[in-house]
């Protein structure tokens, strides 16, 4: 499982690198990465029903993968996109966030749906989005220590911007 998700992080990586590299398009290069991307997350999507970290790698490349002018709404993978991050909001709690979800899954979910808004144009979700955010910068607050992938995941969301307060410390 950890293949997949490894797979899925640098599909995604490499699509922000061909669209952050250069102001001109390598059409060619973007045609393989969307073959390559096909085949990678449609053998995700029957594991992504059962682990969760493969779901939240496959819902970021799919951020990238429909993010363009026009996207297909009623694509069954925007569908599935869509779906997921409806499911994220609704078990979301103020008071106790998603409960049983390690930090860092629930601070790339935050990741995963601030995509969907600035790069989708999607903003249904933008209030419960700053709510998760601040649930969980409260919790950042409170550890005594952070594991390296947490205050990766971390640094990565104070720079995003969008629907959460740019910088927070």
């Amino acid at each position: 499982m950890k293949f997949l998700v490894r797979s899925l992080n640098r599909l995604c990586a490499a699509y922000d690198r061909l669209g952050n590299s250069s102001t001109i398009v390598d059409f060619r290069a973007m045609d393989r990465w969307y073959t390559r991307a096909e085949q990678v997350m449609e053998a995700c999507f029957p594991a992504a029903v059962s682990d969760e970290r493969i779901r939240i790698a496959l819902c970021r490349c799919l951020t990238c993968y429909f993010y363009q002018p026009c996207p297909d709404r009623e694509d069954p993978w925007f569908a599935y996109l869509t779906a997921t991050a409806d499911a994220w909001a609704a078990a979301f709690s103020p008071v106790r966030g998603w409960e049983g979800l390690r930090l860092t899954e629930a601070l790339e979910r935050i990741e995963v749906m601030n995509r969907i808004s600035y790069m989708l144009l999607d903003h249904s979700r933008d209030a419960l989005l700053r709510r998760a955010y601040n649930y969980y910068a409260r919790q950042m607050d409170n550890l005594a220590q952070v594991s390296l992938s947490v205050r990766n995941q971390w640094n990565i969301l104070r720079a995003e911007g969008n629907a959460i307060p740019l910088g927070r410390e």
